[in-house]
């Protein structure tokens, strides 16, 4: 398979389209787990399509960008998995092809080949978060874009609208997902190692990368929103904050391979003859790529195994050393199965029922089948705590989707302002039923008895409905 994939053919796409669709096509028909991310930003879409605005009717972390798109696919399909889904795997595949090209345009290696592809979306398949559609994953779609403007600079002179492009990509990046923003370090090496005037390229790159900020913040000033577009995304409160997902060894068990895999690509690829100079300074970005990939993964508000996603690049390009046939043209044949083998054990552990062996747990990630959650369907909701689940059968019927960011006013009932706030936010539009994991519902209704005092005990504990 390395070898059928190491070449320029143009019928190597279409195969890899369908390689995509063979590993992944029948977990969709055998049934793939909802991860709690995924119905948030389903949430998060559905409140937006209902005439919300983001931030200042919805309190939550979650880049305007990607906000925007969850509001456009629920608004061509409503809260559709499949739709999610199918955008998710779309982005993928076209990450992994137009890294590619840009490779083959540019020949940054000495030969033409797909095997980045390749690699690129065996990388992105081996764990079922991929295949959920994400701000990270949108994030990284207008990053990999923006390389085919950060490594043709020298070919065409530092005065060039294509560095604005690349900026202005990174821009958009950074406003689907705010650790995508470290990947300036990147483009600076990228201008640095290939165009003529340094500081003058840069400036232009900065002004393009800040253009859509500008945009984004003017719409929020005219929306009423800047305060807390500034506060809840802009200020970076959640970077470095290192809130695993999953379990710590857990990771390292599925991120160790892959990881190993890219440092023996750097070493392997260090050694190598490098012949034009342009392939020598584009193996010294990818290295550069790497270290900010760790600093990204690091700086990410949660971090999971859908955070290797900011290594795909690195490892699409380090796998053309690893992998690249010599004499003995079976060993990479040989090892490439072997690992191909692996990733379907990963893949399909639950199906196969092997997963007992692997011992990952999940179960923060996945959605639960708690009949506690299913007492109220098709409801309007006001969830008192951190337990989102709750709106998987239920819409969301208030600003406070963000347990973390609610605490700005739940947290404080002891201020005139938290209580004034809360009352503005309900009102509006008072939800049906109120789950109250944290007790807070005495207080609220000694506090706020015109808003809260309308709700009667609903039978199970912490559930409250709204008088008739």
């Amino acid at each position: 398979m390395i070898r059928f994939f190491n070449s320029a053919f143009v019928t190597r796409p279409v195969f890899l389209l369908l390689l995509f669709v063979a590993i992944n096509l029948p977990l969709v028909l055998l049934g793939v787990p909802v991860t709690l991310p995924e119905l948030k930003f389903m949430v998060l879409g559905e409140r937006l399509q209902e005439g919300a605005a983001m931030y200042r009717d919805v309190f939550d972390t979650t880049g305007p960008l990607a906000a925007m798109i969850f509001w456009v696919i629920d608004l061509l399909d409503g809260r559709s998995l499949f739709m999610y889904r199918l955008v998710a795997a779309f982005l993928l595949l076209f990450q992994a092809l137009n890294l590619n090209f840009i490779f083959n345009r540019q020949q940054v290696f000495a030969q033409k080949t797909y095997l980045p592809a390749l690699f690129y979306i065996l990388g992105g398949s081996f764990f079922f978060e991929f295949d959920t559609l994400s701000p990270v994953l949108l994030g990284q779609t207008f990053l990999v874009y923006s390389l085919r403007y950060l490594v043709i600079v020298s070919k065409e002179g530092s005065n060039n609208q294509k560095l604005f492009k690349a900026g202005f990509f990174i821009g958009l990046a950074a406003l689907s997902y705010l650790p995508f923003s470290f990947f300036l370090v990147v483009a600076y090496f990228a201008v640095a190692f290939f165009a003529s005037n340094t500081f003058r390229s840069f400036l232009l790159l900065l002004t393009g990368f800040f253009f859509p900020f500008a945009v984004v913040a003017t719409y929020y000033l005219y929306n009423g929103a800047l305060d807390n577009f500034q506060e809840y995304y802009l200020s970076a409160e959640g970077l470095f904050s290192f809130n695993l997902l999953l379990p710590l060894t857990d990771l390292l068990k599925l991120l160790s391979l892959p990881l190993l895999l890219i440092m023996g690509g750097i070493f392997i690829a260090a050694s190598a003859n490098q012949g034009l100079v342009f392939q020598q300074k584009m193996q010294q970005l990818m290295f550069v790529w790497f270290w900010v990939a760790v600093i990204m993964l690091l700086a990410s508000p949660e971090i999971s195994v859908l955070s290797f996603i900011y290594f795909l690049p690195v490892l699409a390009y380090y796998s053309f050393y690893l992998f690249r046939p010599g004499a003995r043209w079976w060993i990479p044949e040989v090892i490439f199965l072997t690992l191909f083998a692996l990733i379907i054990a990963v893949r399909y552990a639950v199906p196969l029922q092997i997963d007992q062996y692997l011992n990952i747990n999940t179960s923060t990630l996945q959605l639960k089948t708690d009949e506690k959650y299913k007492k109220i369907v098709n409801g309007q909701l006001l969830v008192l705590g951190s337990d989102f689940q709750y709106y998987a059968y239920n819409y969301a019927a208030s600003p406070y989707l963000n347990w973390k960011l609610a605490q700005q006013h739940f947290g404080h009932l002891d201020t005139y302002e938290a209580v004034f706030a809360i009352q503005e936010n309900i009102v509006q539009s008072p939800p049906e039923f109120i789950v109250d994991e944290v007790n807070l519902m005495p207080q609220l209704v000694y506090k706020l008895p015109l808003v809260f005092g309308r709700y009667e005990p609903a039978g199970a504990e912490g559930l409250y409905r709204l008088k008739r």
